[in-house]
């Protein structure tokens, strides 16, 4: 769990140093100095990590309680599927709901 909170840390400081880079970049752009490269540098390498290590720290997270469940990875695509049925199937009904009140109004008219 240690390690989580660590990722979680490093993933928040890199975020606030990305932050403070394009600050700086946008500050020195307003002011027309034109050395801004090495905080663009700085800004891409910085929003890496902190993608990487709050990336990481989500799986880890997912990992552990999917171990902790004696859940299969199966189980939850089955799941995320059906979700994800009735969701399209939800859309597809108000989609020919739509069309049919949309039709038979300018049928009426």
């Amino acid at each position: 769990m240690l390690l989580t909170y660590i990722l979680w840390f490093l993933g928040i400081v890199c975020g606030l140093i990305t932050a403070v880079e394009i600050a700086i970049i946008i500050y020195r752009l307003y002011n027309k100095n034109k050395n801004v490269k090495t905080n663009i540098i700085i800004a891409v390498i910085t929003a890496v990590l902190a993608i990487g290590f709050s990336s990481s720290a989500v799986i880890s997270v997912f990992d552990k309680v999917i171990k902790s469940n004696n859940t299969s990875l199966s189980e939850i695509g089955k799941e995320f599927g059906k979700a994800s049925a009735d969701i399209t199937a939800n859309a597809y009904q108000g989609f020919v709901e739509t069309w049919d009140e949309t039709v038979k109004e300018k049928e009426v008219e």
